[in-house]
């Protein structure tokens, strides 16, 4: 059986590896009773281009089994829109990108959760929990892909469907 969401959000997160630029893509969905999940955790050398979104929207559907992410709340990833027509022909995009202050953007976040659940700011308060604890793991420098993957693993392991 597929599972089905009501919303996902796509978390960024910039970590320094031998000296290089990744970027660590966090996969968060948001179920029915509002509940929050890390749906996937993709590494990524630089900025996600089309093919990048294209494995990890494949992933989440044929692996993950996810059959709907309802509406994808992304942040000024232009790239992901055709993989998305693509692979989840059906669900909605809705870029929050832009706003010139974090009100603003929190705002942005509470007006799309406040859409499919009726309990936005408990999601929106887990979900910058969330981002709070991955921001203090990937504040340091790593040496290798490995190290990142090693310190990524337990929260890989925490998914919750």
């Amino acid at each position: 059986e597929l599972q089905n969401w009501k919303a996902a959000i796509v978390l960024d997160f910039e970590v320094t590896i031998a000296g290089k630029t990744y970027t660590v893509y966090v996969i968060m969905g948001v179920d029915r009773t509002g509940n929050l999940s890390v749906l996937g955790i993709y590494l990524c050398e630089g900025k996600a281009d089309e093919a990048f979104w294209l494995k990890v929207l494949s992933h989440l559907r044929s692996i993950r089994g996810i059959g709907s992410l309802g509406l994808l709340i992304h942040d000024g990833e232009n790239a992901i829109i055709n993989p998305m027509a693509r692979i989840f022909p059906n669900d909605e995009l809705l870029d929050i990108a832009g706003y010139a202050d974090e009100a603003a953007y929190r705002r942005a976040r509470y007006n799309a959760l406040s859409t499919v659940t009726d309990q936005p700011e408990s999601v929106l308060a887990e979900l910058e929990a969330f981002e709070s604890e991955m921001l203090e793991l990937l504040v340091q420098e790593y040496e290798t892909t490995e190290a990142v993957q090693t310190v990524l693993d337990p929260i890989r392991s925490s998914v919750c469907f």
